[in-house]
C-alpha cells in the first residue's frame, strides 16, 4: 500500500479489523474536521509514515479550506496530483480575481476559457454588464445632448446656491461666459444667498428659502430680470425643484429657465395696438356722430394720451403757407403756457421743426433737445423731447400734432408710428368738414337749378326769362357783372337784352363780331367756355380781345356758350373786379345754367316769331276780307303751331322728353289717380355717371349724344303709360303708375345694365357711360309726389356717394353724402 506521496505504507501483515477503523477515523477526523487524529493506537501514533501521511491530507485540507474561503495568497508545500490541481485551482481563481477586479474598474472586454461551463456563465455575465453599460453610456450621452441642446436653460445648484451644472441655453439666457460659469462654480457658500444677478429673485426669496432648506417645486412664470447683461433675457419664467437625498434632506435644486423675452414684448405690443385701436374706435365713432371738427380734436387728445403719454400735446392748423395757430392744446395750462400759445399765429419759418414737416410731409423726432442745435428758443415750450406728426391731406399738409415730454429720450420712432393713426383721423376730420361745407354748397347749387329751371321753363316771354337767370345766378354766384348775349349767325351781330354792372341794368349797342369779336365773340366762335382769372394781366391782354363799354375794368371773366341744336344762340358771363374769383365748380354751374337758357332762349325765339306772325296774320285778315277763308287755315295753322309751343314748352328739345316743367304739373295728378285707384306709383331718378368728363373730353355734341341716347333707350324699352321726364342737365326721372316697387326696380336695372352695355359712335370714337339710380315708390316710402320725388333723390345720391353704377332702393337708413370743404 501507498501513501498519497508514493510512499509504501509497511505491511504489518494480519492487521486487525479495528486498526483499519483507527486508520479511516483518522482520516475523517483530518478531511472532515480539519483536526489531528485523536484516539490512535500507539503503533499509528509512532509510524513516521502514517504521521507523514497525515500531515499531507492536513496541509491539502486547510489550503482547500483557504481557497474555499477567498483566500488566494496560502502556499502549498506538498505535491502530488491532488496538490498540483489544488495549485491549478488557485492560479485559476487568481487570475478571474484579476479578470474581476478588471472588470470592476470598467474593463468588459475580459473573459476567461480555462474553467468549462463556468467560464461560459461568467463570460455570459460580462457580456451582459458589457450590454448594459453600454446602452447605460448611449442614454447618457443621449441625456446630455438634450439637455445641453434643449433651449430650456436648466442649472443644477446646492442646497446653499452654488452653481453644480449649467447647459448651453441657461448660458445664453444669462448670456454668460464660460469663465464666469467656472468662477461660479468653484465658489463656496455657507448659506443661500442671491448674487447681483439674482436681484429679480428678492420677492421670491422666502419661498425659495422654503424650496432650497426644506424641498418641494415652486413656479415663478414672469420675472423681468433687473439690469440684465447686454444680449441677455430681459423676462424670464423659472421652476425650481429640490432634490432629496435618502434621508429626506434637500442634496440640490434643479432651476429650469424660459426666455420669455419674445412673447413678453408681443403681448406689450399686443397690449399696445389694443389701446391704439380702442382710442382709434373712440374717435371713429365721434366722427360718425358728429361734424364739428374741434369736439373731434378734443376727443383725439384725450386718447392721444392712453397710446403715446406726454406731458403737453397740441393741434396746429395752417392759415397760410407758413402761418400756424393752436386750435386744440393739452397741458400747456398747468405750466402757464396757456395764453402763450392761444395768443396769436405762429411763424413757421421760424420753427425749424415744423418747417421740416412741412417741406417733407413726414414726422420729426427729437429724443433729446438739449442735444439738437436745430432746437431753438424759438419754440413754443422747452421740452426735452419732442415727437411732431403733420396732417397731411390729399399729399397737402393742412396742420402738426406735437407732443413734448419734460424726460430727455422719451419717444421713440414707435411713437412716432402711433402718432401717424392720430394725424390720419385728424385729416378724416377735417376732411368731413370740408365735405359736409362743400355738400351744402352742392345743395345750394341743386335749389338754385331747380328754381331757375322753373323760371324760365315757365316763361316765353324774353324778357321775364333773361331777368330770372340774372335774379338767380345773383343769388348763387354773386358777380359784380352779369350779361346775356344774343347772336344772329345770318348777321354775325351780338346783341345784349341784358347787361347788369354793379346792380345797374346798362345799354350796351350791338356790334358785328366780324369787326369787333370781343371775348364774346371768342366764346361764339371757339363754342367752348372761356375762364380768365386776370383780364388786366398783360398775358391775358395779349391773348384775347378785350373790349372795355366803361365803368370799373373786371378781373376776373367768364363766359359760357348757349348752344341749342348744334348752333350757338348766345353768351352768358358772370365777372368779378377781384381775380381768380369763381371756382372750376362754379364754372360748372354756369354751364349747366346756360344749357337750360339756351332752351328757354329758342322757345322764347319761336314763340316771338310765332306771335308776330300771328299778329300778322291778323291785320290781313282785317285788311282781306276776300281772302277770308285762306286766312281761316292759316289761323288754324298759326294755333297748331300754338299748341306745338306749348307742347315744345313741355318737352325737353334735346331728347324729346318731357321737362321738369311737365313733371311738375303732372306728378301729383298721377299720384291723385293712384290714390283713388288704390294703385302704388314708381319713381326712378337716374344721373348719368361722370357726363362732366364727358364733355370735357369729347365735347358737348358728344355729351348731346349721350344724352339723346339715354332718352332713346327709355322711350324704347319703358311702357307707354310711364312718363319720361329730362329733369335738367344728366338727370332724367320715370314715373311709373301702376307699377309695384319690384316691377319699378327690374325695369331700373333693366335700363342700367342696357346703358352700361351701349357704345355710342361719335366721329372717331365709341362713348360708354354709366348710370347711377335711385328708386322711391308711393306709397311705401311717402304718401305726397314732392316727398317719394325727393326720396328717389336721396337715394340716387346714395348710389352716387357708395360708387356709381347702381340703383340703390330707399330705406331710412339712407344719409345725404358728407359734406367736403
Amino acid at each position: 500500500m501507498k501513501n498519497p506521496s508514493g510512499k509504501t505504507l509497511p505491511q504489518q501483515g494480519g492487521i486487525e479489523h479495528s486498526l483499519l477503523d483507527a486508520v479511516l477515523q483518522a482520516f475523517r477526523d483530518v478531511l472532515e474536521q480539519g483536526s489531528a487524529a485523536k484516539g490512535l493506537p500507539d503503533s499509528l501514533e509512532q509510524n513516521e509514515q502514517f504521521q507523514e501521511l497525515l500531515s499531507y491530507l492536513a496541509e491539502l485540507q486547510n489550503f482547500a479550506m483557504a481557497l474555499s474561503n477567498g483566500d488566494l495568497s496560502q502556499t502549498l508545500h506538498v505535491k502530488g496530483k491532488v496538490a498540483g490541481s489544488l495549485k491549478n485551482l488557485q492560479a485559476n481563481l487568481r487570475h478571474l480575481s484579476w479578470k474581476a477586479k478588471m472588470i470592476a474598474q470598467g474593463d468588459l472586454s475580459q473573459r476567461v476559457d480555462f474553467m468549462g461551463e463556468f467560464s461560459n456563465a461568467f463570460n455570459s455575465m460580462v457580456a451582459s454588464l458589457d450590454e448594459m453599460h453600454r446602452e447605460l453610456r448611449e442614454s447618457e450621452q443621449f441625456n446630455t445632448a438634450v439637455i445641453n441642446n434643449s433651449p430650456i436653460g436648466i442649472s443644477v445648484r446646492s442646497r446653499t446656491g452654488q452653481l453644480l451644472f449649467a447647459n448651453e441655453a441657461w448660458k445664453k439666457i444669462w448670456a454668460i461666459p464660460e469663465a464666469d460659469v467656472l468662477a461660479d462654480k468653484k465658489r463656496n457658500r455657507s448659506d443661500l444667498v442671491f448674487d447681483a444677478r439674482d436681484e429679480y429673485l428678492q420677492p421670491h426669496h422666502k419661498e425659495l428659502r422654503q424650496v432650497y432648506e426644506h424641498g418641494g417645486h415652486l413656479h415663478l412664470p414672469e420675472l423681468h430680470t433687473i439690469h440684465p447683461r447686454p444680449g441677455a433675457a430681459e423676462w424670464i419664467s423659472q421652476h425650481f425643484y429640490a432634490i432629496q437625498d435618502e434621508y429626506g434632506r434637500v442634496d440640490r435644486v434643479v432651476v429650469l429657465t424660459e426666455d420669455i423675452t419674445k412673447r413678453k414684448k408681443v403681448e406689450n405690443a399686443e397690449h399696445e395696438q389694443r389701446v391704439l385701436a380702442e382710442s382709434l374706435r373712440d374717435i371713429a365713432a365721434a366722427l360718425n356722430s358728429t361734424l364739428d371738427v374741434e369736439h373731434v380734436l378734443d376727443i383725439l387728445l384725450a386718447n392721444v394720451g392712453r397710446v403715446v403719454p406726454h406731458d403737453t400735446a397740441s393741434i396746429m392748423m395752417l392759415e397760410e403757407k407758413e402761418k400756424v395757430y393752436v386750435v386744440r392744446e393739452r397741458g400747456y395750462a398747468e405750466r402757464g403756457l396757456k395764453e402763450k400759445i392761444s395768443a396769436s399765429y405762429f411763424d413757421v419759418s421760424g420753427m425749424p421743426y415744423l418747417k421740416k414737416m412741412l417741406e417733407s410731409a413726414q414726422p420729426v423726432l427729437v429724443p433729446d433737445t438739449s442735444r439738437d442745435g436745430e432746437w431753438g428758443a424759438r419754440t413754443i415750450a422747452q421740452v426735452s423731447s419732442y415727437a411732431g406728426v403733420p396732417i397731411v391731406q390729399k399729399g397737402e399738409v393742412r396742420g402738426f400734432i406735437n407732443l413734448g415730454s419734460e424726460t430727455a429720450g422719451f419717444f421713440t420712432p414707435a411713437h412716432l408710428e402711433r402718432l401717424r393713426a392720430f394725424a390720419d383721423q385728424a385729416a378724416i376730420a377735417i376732411e368731413n368738414a370740408r365735405l359736409y361745407e362743400q355738400s351744402q354748397g352742392h345743395a345750394r347749387q341743386m335749389t338754385s337749378l331747380y328754381q331757375i329751371g322753373l323760371s324760365i321753363t315757365s316763361k316765353l316771354d324774353r324778357s321775364q326769362i333773361f331777368h330770372a337767370l340774372y335774379t338767380q345766378i345773383q343769388q348763387v354766384l354773386a358777380p359784380n357783372v352779369f350779361y346775356i348775349a344774343i347772336y344772329t349767325k345770318a348777321t354775325h351781330i351780338i346783341e345784349h337784352p341784358l347787361f347788369y354792372d354793379s346792380g345797374e341794368l346798362r345799354n350796351v349797342p350791338p356790334r358785328d363780331i366780324r369787326k369787333v369779336p370781343g371775348l364774346t365773340g371768342e366764346v361764339i366762335l371757339s363754342r367752348k367756355t372761356i375762364y380768365i382769372n386776370d383780364a388786366l394781366n398783360p398775358g391775358s391782354v395779349k391773348n384775347h380781345q378785350v373790349v372795355h363799354i366803361g365803368g370799373k375794368s373786371s378781373r376776373t371773366y367768364v363766359g359760357v356758350p348757349m348752344i341749342m341744336r348744334d348752333h350757338v344762340v348766345g353768351v352768358l358771363s358772370i365777372q368779378s373786379y377781384e381775380t381768380n374769383a369763381f371756382s372750376a365748380e362754379q364754372v360748372r354751374l354756369l354751364e349747366t345754367i346756360a344749357a337750360q337758357a339756351a332752351v328757354a332762349v329758342e322757345n322764347s325765339i319761336l314763340f316771338d316769331q310765332a306771335r308776330q306772325e300771328i299778329k300778322q296774320r291778323r291785320s290781313a285778315q282785317r285788311s282781306q276780307q276776300k281772302v277770308n277763308k285762306e286766312m281761316q287755315e292759316r289761323i288754324k295753322q298759326i294755333e297748331k303751331l300754338e299748341a306745338e309751343l306749348r307742347e315744345q314748352a313741355i318737352r325737353d328739345v334735346l331728347t324729346g322728353l318731357f321737362n321738369r316743367r311737365y313733371l311738375q304739373e303732372t306728378l301729383e295728378r298721377e299720384i291723385a289717380r293712384a290714390i283713388r285707384r288704390k294703385q302704388p306709383v314708381g319713381i326712378i331718378m337716374m344721373d348719368i355717371d361722370l357726363f362732366k368728363v364727358v364733355n370735357d373730353t369729347y365735347g358737348h355734341k358728344a355729351g348731346d349724344l349721350v344724352l339723346q341716347a339715354l332718352g332713346d333707350l327709355l322711350k324704347t324699352n319703358l311702357r307707354a303709360e310711364d312718363i319720361i321726364c329730362r329733369y335738367g342737365g344728366e338727370e332724367f326721372v320715370v314715373v311709373m303708375p301702376g307699377a309695384s316697387i319690384e316691377t319699378a326696380q327690374e325695369r331700373a336695372e333693366f335700363i342700367r345694365h342696357e346703358f352700361e352695355a351701349m357704345h355710342i359712335p361719335f366721329e372717331n370714337h365709341e362713348i360708354r357711360a354709366t348710370l347711377s339710380l335711385g328708386l322711391a315708390a308711393y306709397p311705401l316710402h311717402a304718401i305726397g309726389g314732392e316727398e317719394v320725388l325727393i326720396r328717389a333723390d336721396r337715394a340716387l345720391y346714395h348710389s352716387k356717394q357708395t360708387g356709381r353704377n347702381r340703383l340703390t332702393v330707399y330705406h331710412d337708413n339712407i344719409r345725404m353724402p358728407l359734406p367736403k370743404f
